[in-house]
């Protein structure tokens, strides 16, 4: 057996997983690029398209020679730093007013009239997407860590341009309350990652000893790259929530929860009374991780949430059933095929 070679992870904070939390109504409602290339195009009379070519986070910081310009959302929300190649700036301000302007050369600094008239064009056409939060201007421009950086292509009449927009939150979108939870509860929950449901023979599960290994097979939800489809399910519960385990250890939330089951199939066989209990095959659940939130944050789960496991991913290994941990131990593959080692037996819990 060897240890199961997980790639590098990258590394997130707990503080650059909630900037990501709070920026995504930003950018569900405030940043539409289909809609404003079709803005652009109407106000230059010309064709505009405007392409996410990719995204960095924490951001690299602006690339040498960028016009950086400050917005913020009416709201007060978050705060956005646009950097345009000063080609694309001196194009939109002299497209937009009708009239050449204002940058005598490629490396002049701009003047204060220069990028007041961007930064209104900007809020202008931002106003014409039908963003439902508006922009306005904000006084200064260099976006501090953590931010989102948003690589984006713009191609006006098939010439195209590098746009950079980094976005950071400076309040909270703050929703309702959950009913029947009051504001600010910090009461801390915790749930298991579950990659696997396997259904074993209780003679099979007895025989489980260090040193050995169990082999879920197709019953593991995880790619061999350790990525894939997970759940989070309380140990006793009947009812989870359907994430996806990324390359990177970070969990996305999914559009669902599901309905499970403690229960093994049982023996199609006829059997003596009594014995059935005792014959049963048992359910086996993998866990690889764990996730801890507050109870007002698991209610506030959105589809697309990233979350953080609490220990770096891959975690010691649970093997529980019903409810009750049976093992622990690592991931390992064994002639390639993704396993668990195990590396400790629990002790049988006492009788009430």
């Amino acid at each position: 057996m060897e240890p199961y070679p997980w790639p590098q992870l990258r590394s997130f904070t707990r503080a650059e997983l909630r900037v990501l939390q709070q920026l995504r109504p930003v950018l569900a409602r405030g940043v539409q690029l289909d809609a404003l290339a079709q803005a652009l195009a109407t106000s230059l009379g010309g064709t505009a398209s405007l392409r996410l070519v990719g995204t960095a986070f924490p951001a690299q910081g602006p690339p040498e020679g960028a016009l950086l310009v400050g917005l913020q959302l009416a709201d007060g929300s978050a705060r956005l730093t646009l950097g345009l190649e000063r080609a694309l700036a001196q194009r939109l301000v002299a497209g937009l007013l009708g009239q050449a302007a204002g940058l005598p050369s490629p490396t002049a600094t701009p003047g204060p009239a220069f990028v007041g008239a961007l930064a209104a064009l900007l809020v202008e056409l931002g106003r014409r997407t039908g963003a439902e939060l508006a922009l306005t201007p904000w006084h200064g421009a260099l976006p501090p860590p953590p931010c989102l950086e948003l690589i984006v292509s713009v191609t006006l009449d098939e010439r195209p341009y590098d746009l950079r927009i980094w976005l950071w939150p400076v309040t909270a979108l703050a929703p309702a309350a959950p009913p029947g939870l009051a504001r600010g509860s910090t009461l801390p929950i915790a749930l298991p990652v579950v990659a696997a449901e396997v259904v074993l023979e209780r003679a099979l599960l007895e025989t489980l000893e260090v040193g050995g290994a169990l082999l879920p097979g197709a019953a593991w939800s995880l790619t061999p790259e350790g990525c894939g489809p997970v759940l989070l399910v309380a140990p006793r519960s009947h009812h989870a929530i359907t994430a996806t385990l990324a390359l990177d250890g970070s969990l996305v939330v999914g559009s669902a929860t599901v309905t499970l089951s403690d229960d093994a199939p049982a023996p199609d066989d006829p059997t003596p009374l009594g014995l059935p209990a005792l014959q049963a095959p048992v359910l086996v659940r993998v866990e690889v991780a764990s996730v801890s939130l507050s109870a007002e944050e698991w209610l506030r789960l959105r589809p697309g949430d990233v979350l953080r496991t609490d220990a770096p991913v891959p975690a010691p290994v649970v093997l529980r059933v019903a409810g009750v941990p049976v093992a622990r131990g690592e991931l390992v593959t064994v002639e390639g095929e993704l396993g668990v080692k195990i590396v400790a037996l629990s002790s049988a819990p006492e009788a009430p």
